[in-house]
């Protein structure tokens, strides 16, 4: 069966405990065509109190969702390498503060270092989609450690090739009350977008790449704030019409 005529997926996703990739686990687990998937991350998660209709329990003991607990510290292969083998997408919403890294080595070790890792993996296992979420600025050349860290993730994640490869920017984060310092300033002058519109714009572009033909050559697509909103009311207008 070629991928344009497959008809179900499966994904992983790191960074699920996180606000945005808890809507991306609650808006996965409403699209059945996801059939099988796998959270990676240092502790089990928990679906958004705002999400109604699903129970992560149902979806463990279905077998459809399998909570992967690892060691970030020791990222390698051959211990992780085995959940990535079949999938057809990975999603990552991976990220910390300098803050709470508490150094800016901390960070980088985090931010870029546990991304990079596991791309390489997720690449070397043969997933067609990687799927990340960055940031509004993103620059490898940048002198702000935040911006500096993903436009280097972004760079450094082309160049592994694979076969699509989506990027994700939005602005400032509306992330309820786990908002950052920056984010409540820039609040003030700039509407923040809500993490479920960044998820649900993940989950429709997957859709969307997933039901297309491999492309002949790496793809790469890049989505600023307007592109996530158009994309987030693809998603409503499918699964809540």
């Amino acid at each position: 069966m070629s991928d344009a005529k497959k008809k179900s997926f499966k994904a992983i996703l790191v960074g699920a405990t996180g606000v945005t990739g808890k809507y991306l686990l609650a808006e996965l687990l409403k699209v059945k065509e996801f059939t099988h998937i796998v959270t990676l991350g240092r502790r089990k998660t928990e679906i958004p109190y705002d999400v109604k209709g699903i129970s992560l329990e149902d979806e463990e003991n279905s077998g459809r969702l399998q909570q992967v607990v690892i060691d970030m510290e020791n990222l390698n292969s051959e211990s992780v390498k085995k959940y990535f083998v079949g999938q057809d997408v990975f999603f990552t919403c991976l990220g910390t503060t300098r803050k709470d890294a508490g150094s800016a080595e901390n960070f980088k070790r985090i931010d870029y270092g546990y991304n990079y890792s596991l791309a390489q993996i997720a690449k070397e296992s043969g997933v067609r989609l990687y799927s990340q979420m960055s940031t509004s600025g993103a620059n490898k050349d940048s002198f702000w450690l935040y911006l500096n860290s993903k436009g280097k993730l972004e760079w450094d994640c082309g160049l592994l090739n694979f076969p699509q490869y989506s990027i994700f920017r939005p602005s400032f984060l509306d992330r309820q009350d786990k908002k950052r310092l920056l984010e409540k300033f820039a609040g003030f002058f700039v509407t923040p977008i809500s993490c479920q519109i960044v998820a649900q714009a993940m989950v429709v572009d997957a859709l969307m790449k997933l039901h297309s033909q491999l492309p002949e050559s790496p793809e790469q697509t890049i989505y600023e704030n307007s592109q996530i909103y158009k994309m987030s009311l693809a998603f409503l207008s499918k699964f809540y019409a």
